[in-house]
């Protein structure tokens, strides 16, 4: 059963219906999608393959290619030629060649803070939420494998049978931990996103979003100014990490520690 949190966010994305989630044959073609994916990987900028990339960053991006390319088999002939260049084929060309396909909605929402691909299935987290289970599903579990593979080569991280296990790192402090065979069944791979955020918090914002009272903020700055030790436990999405992340941040300023050096 699938658990709707607030309007917005999360249950705008299960009540849509995106580009990506249509089946067009042509663009589905296997031979077609391996050449668009192997002159993406060359022409497109290594930022726009992470799976976090901002849509407004990424998809212009994707839709000059595609159409520069697009218009040159037009003129010399090719696979791609009989494509149109409006915005929906190319995006949903883009997202079954090269993109996240059934999961990008939910990492283009900046709402969502964490997604697990576990084989085919897509767990999502929403700010403040529990996980929920998503109706979409990859259509073959080598689909994120092979994503994972081809973002941990871009990044030269070492992601393989004898190193099965790699954390790639992503732009703005988010965090993608990668698992692979043998250490996961044959052909599939669990896949955990963590959003990081673009700007870095502080107690202030920590306080603000009512996570503790005025005293207990105040006493923690307290603490941070006369540089004490912490110890932050709790349960999975308790809000170790950002507890911590708005300690650093709130971190005096001196020769050896810089209030600009942040942690996202």
């Amino acid at each position: 059963m699938l658990s709707v949190i607030e309007d917005g966010g999360l249950q705008s994305l299960l009540g849509a219906a995106p580009i990506m989630r249509r089946r067009d044959p042509e663009v589905h073609n296997a031979e077609l999608l391996q050449y668009v994916r192997d002159t993406l990987v060359e022409r497109l900028p290594a930022e726009v393959l992470d799976p976090v990339a901002p849509a407004t960053e990424r998809n212009p991006a994707v839709l000059r290619v595609l159409r520069t390319l697009i218009g040159e088999h037009q003129e010399r002939g090719g696979l791609l030629a009989r494509l149109g260049v409006d915005e929906d084929t190319l995006l949903q060309l883009y997202h079954a060649a090269l993109g996240w396909g059934p999961v990008q909605p939910y990492l283009d929402d900046e709402r969502i803070q964490e997604v697990k691909m576990i084989g085919t299935q897509i767990m999502v987290q929403e700010e403040g939420a529990d996980f929920t289970l998503v109706p979409e599903r990859f259509a073959t579990p080598g689909e994120p494998l092979a994503r994972a593979l081809l973002l941990a080569d871009r990044l030269s991280v070492r992601l393989d049978r004898n190193a099965p296990q790699a954390t790639l790192p992503l732009a703005h402090g988010t965090r993608m931990h990668v698992t692979i065979p043998p250490c996961t069944p044959a052909g599939e791979a669990l896949i955990c996103i963590r959003r990081g955020r673009r700007r870095p918090w502080t107690l202030d914002d920590i306080a603000a979003r009512r996570a503790c009272d005025e005293r207990v903020a105040a006493l923690l700055a307290l603490l941070v100014r006369a540089r004490c030790s912490f110890l932050i436990a709790g349960e999975t999405g308790s809000g170790k990490t950002a507890l911590l992340e708005a300690l650093v941040n709130s971190w005096p300023a001196s020769r050896t520690c810089s209030r600009s050096k942040t942690i996202r």
